[in-house]
């Protein structure tokens, strides 16, 4: 009787006690470009399918399939961001030549001169308008003299609206918020002065919202699983912080709360939300990923390989974190499946790389084990109450 009760314990204990030979690990899987880069700075995912992203000091952009299967395309001068429209086509900023391109998912290139409509400005951030246009900012090169510019554009390449920043403040990066406008971020022209981050709606109405202590300003913005405005404040590169920006889906829209991010980490070009529910920062000068929940909480920090440094994060068509790194792509898999289907799921990971909880082969086999166990006691005690029946029938004649 004691070796099933302990057969039956050994199966409790199997199913819920975590299994060391199949825990899921992280991996970061490098795809270098054809050509060798100096970076990869902004990516974007295609309708067809693939990432689209950016060489900018190789004046190329590149695609690559979800297996790392990667193609280049000559440009006739260097990429700055890139962004799907929702006219299918890949869309990307020319700063210096002052022009915006899109790129057909076959490879053709159309390009566009802005450079009638902003002057002494160049082209930088983009994205497409829940309004099917087109919306690109172009800070000015004279900085703290003229003020930086937001334009709506046609899908036909053609300047609808030109609407003014401040002097003090130019536009950045931009994105097309959850509740329909769009949010940008803002370059303060001179240190010590307050911080905004900008929003604008598809009339062109703006608004600015300050965000908290110095520094030298946003950099980059995405779109969180809260819906609400996630991006990072830089501070002379040294202390950054990640904010979170409520809109109005969540309450009073502008609020800010700043986390601090790791010191000296340059975390400056990359920032995406995962489909873990979490944040996603690419600490550059630590050559590490850090992973945030929604309280702004450090849930993970993952090393890169050595000699990869990742500048540009985006969550691609598969589901995973994508990479731009200092030798092309890279992506995070976990080299054993777990029982979530969600590549990052918070409860099977810790900060040190990933720890999950009991995979489901492990409960499985471990109901089977119990539950024989619980059987087989069963069948010996009926046997042995059998037997006591026995006797005593014996003992009455």
């Amino acid at each position: 009787m004691k070796k099933f009760i302990f057969i039956l314990i050994l199966g409790v204990a199997y199913m819920v006690y975590p299994q060391s030979n199949t825990f899921a690990s992280r991996q970061i899987v490098s795809y270098p470009t054809p050509t060798a880069t100096n970076g990869v700075l902004s990516m974007a995912r295609g309708d067809d399918g693939n990432i689209w992203f950016t060489m900018p000091s190789e004046n190329k952009l590149g695609k690559s399939t979800i297996t790392g299967s990667i193609e280049e395309f000559d440009l006739s001068s260097s990429p700055s961001a890139i962004a799907s429209g929702l006219d299918g086509n890949i869309w990307f900023t020319l700063g210096d030549a002052k022009k915006i391109a899109k790129i057909s998912t076959q490879g053709q290139i159309t390009e566009y001169d802005l450079s009638g409509q902003i002057g002494s400005r160049s082209t930088y951030g983009i994205t497409a308008g829940s309004d099917g246009n087109i919306w690109v900012t172009a800070p000015s090169l004279d900085i703290g003299s003229s003020p930086g510019m937001i334009l709506k554009v046609n899908t036909s390449g053609t300047a609808i609206d030109t609407y003014y920043t401040t002097i003090s403040q130019q536009p950045g990066s931009i994105i097309s918020g959850p509740e329909g406008n769009l949010w940008f971020t803002l370059w303060p022209s001179t240190n010590g002065v307050t911080n905004y981050l900008g929003r604008i709606t598809t009339d062109g109405a703006q608004t600015r919202y300050p965000i908290p202590s110095y520094g030298d300003g946003t950099s980059v913005l995405t779109i969180g699983p809260d819906s609400n405005i996630w991006s990072i404040r830089i501070n002379s590169a040294s202390n950054p912080s990640l904010l979170r920006t409520i809109t109005s889906l969540n309450g009073v829209e502008g609020d800010t709360v700043a986390f601090d991010l790791p010191s000296d980490s340059m975390a400056f070009y990359g920032i995406t939300a995962g489909s873990d529910g979490n944040i996603w920062v690419a600490l550059t000068a630590q050559g590490k990923l850090a992973r945030y929940d929604s309280n702004g909480i450090l849930v993970e920090e993952l090393e890169m390989p050595s000699g990869l440094t990742p500048y540009s994060l985006i969550k691609g068509p598969d589901d995973r974190i994508w990479i731009g790194t200092s030798e092309g792509l890279a992506k995070i898999e976990d080299t054993q499946g777990s029982e979530s289907s969600d590549p990052y799921d918070t409860q099977h990971s810790n900060t040190n790389n990933s720890t999950p909880a009991a995979p489901r082969t492990g409960k499985v086999v471990g109901v089977i084990i119990a539950i024989s166990s619980l059987l087989a006691m069963i069948a010996v005690i009926a046997n042995e109450a059998r037997k006591s029946h026995g006797i005593k029938e014996s003992s009455t004649k």
